[in-house]
Order: C-alpha cells, then structure tokens, then sequence
C-alpha cells in the first residue's frame, strides 16, 4: 500500500487530507458522527473537491478509528522511550450506566512531564481486583507488561475512595504487592477539597452559609422567568449582572470562589429582587421560598461573612487552581501549599481586600442603601473567622501530612532547590539523607554501584543547580534532562523519577467531562472501542490546527480488511499491492 501512496495524485492525496481532518474535526468539536455528511456536502458546495466515496458516518468511523490508532502508536513510542512513568486512574458511570475506569500515563518526555490516555476501561466489577483488572488491561493496551512496571513504574495516583485506598485489599495495596517500590499518591485537589469539608463540617454557621449560597443558586438556574426579572431590576440600577451558574460549577475551590464573588456582585440586585417578590402576594412556593432565602441573607452578619469567604477562598483557590496543573511537581507542591496557608493565617491579623471593601459599602447598618437585619458583632465575627482559619490550616496539614514525610519529603527537600542554603559550606552537606532515603527506597531500580555513582555527583550536581535559584523546577531541570550531561546521568534518573511522579488527577477529572459530552443520553450505544478512538482524540491528539492527517492516511490504507476506492479504483486489502 505504500506504493499507492507514493503514485497516488497529489489531487487524491488533497482529498484524502480533506477527509480524514473533517473526521478529526468532529469529535475535537465534540460532534456525533451524522455531522460528518453535512460538513462534506458544505466543502462540496464550496467547491473542495472529496470525491464521490466516504462521505458518510461509516467513514467518518473508520477514519477516526485509523488516527486514534495511529495516536496510540505515538503513545506506546513515547512511552517505550521514557524510564519511568506513574498510573492514574479514576472511575465514573457513563450515560449507559457502566462503569468506566479510566486510566492515564504520565512520563517525561524531552525533559517535559506529559501526561497520555491509556484507556477507558468497562469494569465488570467494581471491586478493588475488578478496578486493578481494569488498569491492567488498560496499560496492557498501549504495550506496558509487567516486566516494563516492574522496572519503571513508580507512582499511582488515585482519589480517595476506598475500593482504591484501602490498606489491605485496594486498588494501592494490590499495585504495590506487584511493584513494591510504587508510591501512592491520594490525588491533591482531593485532598484539598476534603480539607475545606472538614471545616464545614466543624463550622455550623459555614454549613448555613454554603446552604443558603446553593439555594439562591438553584432559585435563579432553574427559572427563565425569574432570571428575566433579575436583569430587569439590574438594569434599572444601571448594575452588570453576573450570571448565576448551576450546582454543579460549585465544586472545586476555584468555581467555588466564583460562586461568591456572582452573589456579591449581585447581592443588591438579589435582595431587591427577592423582596419584590416576597411582598407581591404570588401565589405558589415563590412568595416563600423568597421570604427564607431573605431570612438568612439580609442579614449583616451574612453579608460580611460573604466578604470573608472572597478572602478565605481566594487564596486556597489559587492553589486549587495550581494543583490541576497537569505539569505539576512534587517538589513544588509543599512550597506552594505553604505560600497558601501563610496567606490564609495572615487573615487573622490584617483584613483581607474583599473584606475592606465590606466596610466601605457598610455605614450605620446599611450596605449599600440596603438596610440589613440584626447587629454587628465584631467580636463574634473575629470569632468565627479565626476558628475557621485555624481549622482549615489545621486539616490541610492533617490531608497532607503523608506528602511532607519520606519518601516523598526527600524529593522535596533534596531537588526543592529553592529551599537550599545559600550557604556553600550548609549546601555541601545538605540534602545527603533525603538522597539516601530515595534510592533506598528504588534499590530495585538502583543498584549499589549506581546509588554510589549517584551520591559522587550530588555535590557537583547542587553546586551547579544552586546557580539557577531564579529559574522554576520544571525549566531547570527539564533543560538538564533534555541535554543529559554525562557527568549528571546518575543523579538525573533521580529527577525523572520525581517528574514522572503524578500528584493530581485533575486531567482525568476532565476526561471524564469531555466523556459525558460524547457518550451523552443520546449515545447510549456508543461502542467502547469507538468511545477509545474519541477520547484519544480528545485528549492525546494536538489542536486541530497542529493536525496532520498523512500517517492515518497510510494507517487506514494498510490496515484492516474491505475495498480502497483510490481514484476511481477499488483495491482490496489483500491485493492492494499487485493492484498498484
């Protein structure tokens, strides 16, 4: 077949690249297959010529098939060519009610940690052995044996369900029972979310609060109506109104402080919203529902408490939002969680921006011209606020705590460099137990010749490293792993290791959105290969306009069985090449 690429037209070959880069085009887009023979007949009518033949969904298919294949390939390349790699794996019902376990591959390549798709798997049973089943058969998938986890696999990061945690008979104690020297890592933004559920919990005025939020929320999402009125009142106050998002957009840290900030800017529209209705007389749940939402939120306390939780989200939510970072390092995870929880604990002694613009808006009991119910009691809310503080940096250490003892403090202590001495003679002898810890922790991976040849280049290696303080973690040592210096090459399987290492799951959370798109309550049926072929798509495949379509072509030429039709002729996979 690759002598019917090479005498095929460059016209053919045009109309071919055309094709197989509008059947990428539909699920980047997130498009069902039908789609595919409008977009045809529409470069028809604009005079691009595709030719009479695979116009249809059935094409589409196989030529989305074929670059899914083709993607696979590359993974298993990349893949092949790395050290080491870490597992992520997380579970999900899909619109059909199976269960997907979808398992991920992170691994460094040319000095960058990447992060590949390995499969959506259908669990039979959602056991811990019918997961564990489940992410084997995943990572069989793109040519990952045992033989290959033994010798590179060094991490798994999972959320924290325990079907996946449990010590004795999860998902983590059976992928240690096969490669030891794996560390397991509970997913951050898990952790983080946790975290701040533990102090609602132990917060009863938080859970009020948070109540109350999602109330008005769902009172506003769910009507047209009342979302009309709403503008129309914001419009009469010369206000910009912002848009009330579903339950849904409250869940991370970061939608979570979005969510706050819709209401404080619409809190004066709101309340006037809510009162208008409240003394109309309608009729129906209406009338009510707006007489409790105005109970719990025209109230000063609660409209300064909202003040405070812009300033208490703010912070945790820029961490949040770092934590999804798919390049995210380990090494700098415990300086970032700490630059956080100082920002946090320093609301307890200066008041916050969102807080100050509080008392700007607030004089003799009116905000705004709003006059609001019940006393300020600065005291009591002093209180409050600073039990809150207390309890979340209190419980984030506690979720984290496993992260800031060894083996994973050693990364962090040891290759953190931004925490080195500055002192020469202090850096000299800095770091040599962290480093220890680690290639003990690898001897199957180390041998005692290599953790020798290793500790020989530590004290060069921080030598040269501490000149580079102003740089990040992920550019310092992505250079050195690009250009491998020979008199490095010991200590540097060390910082592979660390940068394959995954911390978060963040990117298999957003598979699992981008798998609700495609398999929506209008493709049920969607085959699980074909569920594969799209999700490669989306998640291992480039921009579409970084796309290139010719090793698909030839992928598609050369594999699978049926009829070719190539400029005007039909060959057939099995005589292809005396057709040519």
């Amino acid at each position: 077949m690759a002598k019917v690429m090479r005498r095929m037209s460059a016209d053919n070959m045009t109309k071919f690249t055309c094709l197989f880069n509008t059947a990428y085009f539909i699920p980047r887009m997130h498009l069902s297959f039908s789609r595919y023979s409008a977009l045809c007949e529409l470069q028809l009518m604009n005079g691009v010529a595709l030719g009479q033949n695979y116009l249809n969904d059935h094409g589409c298919k196989n030529f989305i098939m074929s670059i899914a294949a083709v993607l696979k390939e590359e993974t298993k390349a990349q893949i092949g060519k790395a050290n080491y790699f870490s597992i992520l794996a997380d579970g999900s019902t899909d619109s059909a009610i199976i269960e997907q376990e979808a398992v991920y591959v992170r691994f460094v390549h040319e000095g960058v940690p990447v992060t590949k798709l390995a499969n959506f798997v259908a669990v039979e049973h959602s056991t811990s052995e019918g997961v564990y089943t489940g992410i084997k058969s995943a990572l069989s998938s793109i040519d990952i044996n045992p033989n290959d986890r033994s010798k590179k696999q060094v991490g798994i990061n999972l959320d924290g369900a325990s079907v996946n945690m449990g010590h004795k008979s999860g998902v983590q104690a059976l992928a240690r029972a096969d490669v030891p020297q794996t560390l397991v890592i509970h997913c951050i933004n898990h952790n983080l979310e946790l975290a701040i559920l533990d102090v609602k919990k132990h917060t009863p005025y938080l859970v009020k609060f948070d109540d109350a939020l999602k109330v008005i929320f769902k009172f506003y999402f769910y009507s047209p109506k009342r979302r009309r009125e709403l503008y129309t009142i914001a419009a009469m106050l010369d206000e910009k109104l912002v848009h009330y998002g579903g339950l849904q957009q409250i869940r991370w840290l970061a939608s979570q402080e979005r969510a706050l900030r819709s209401l404080a800017r619409n809190y004066q529209t709101t309340i006037l919203h809510l009162e208008d209705i409240a003394s109309s007389g309608r009729k129906g749940e209406d009338c009510a529902k707006a007489k409790g939402i105005l109970k719990d939120v025209k109230t000063i306390k609660f409209c300064k408490f909202l003040y405070f939780m812009m300033d208490f989200t703010s912070s945790l939510s820029l961490i949040s939002q770092a934590f999804q970072a798919e390049d995210m390092l380990l090494v700098d995870l415990i300086p970032k969680l700490t630059s956080a929880l100082l920002a946090l604990e320093s609301l307890k002694f200066t008041t916050g921006a969102n807080l100050k613009s509080f008392f700007k808006k607030f004089k003799d009991g009116d905000f705004n011209e709003l006059k609001l119910q019940g006393k300020l009691d600065e005291t009591s809310c002093e209180n409050l606020y600073s039990d809150m503080i207390d309890g979340a940096i209190g419980y984030i250490d506690v979720r984290f705590g496993k992260l800031q003892k060894p083996p994973f403090s050693n990364f962090s202590e040891a290759l953190g460099f931004s925490t080195w001495p500055h002192d020469t003679q202090e850096l000299v002898k800095f770091g040599i137990s962290e480093m220890e810890g680690i290639l003990d922790h690898f001897s199957d991976i180390f041998s005692e010749e290599n953790k020798e040849a290793v500790m020989e280049e530590w004290l060069p290696f921080k030598l040269h490293v501490s000149k580079m303080r102003s740089s990040s973690s992920l550019q310092v040592y992505g250079e050195l792993l690009r250009g491998r210096p020979v008199q490095f090459s010991g200590i540097l399987q060390v910082v592979e290791i660390m940068m394959a290492l995954s911390v978060s799951t963040a990117g298999v959370e957003r598979g699992f959105s981008t798998m609700n798109i495609e398999k929506n309550s209008k493709r049920t049926r969607l085959q699980q290969d074909t569920l594969n072929a799209i999700m490669a798509i989306n998640v291992n495949g480039p921009p579409l306009n970084q796309f290139s379509a010719s090793a698909a072509i030839y992928h598609w030429l050369d594999c699978g069985t049926g009829v070719r039709h190539i400029a005007g002729h039909a060959l057939h996979a099995d005589d292809q090449e005396d057709n040519d």
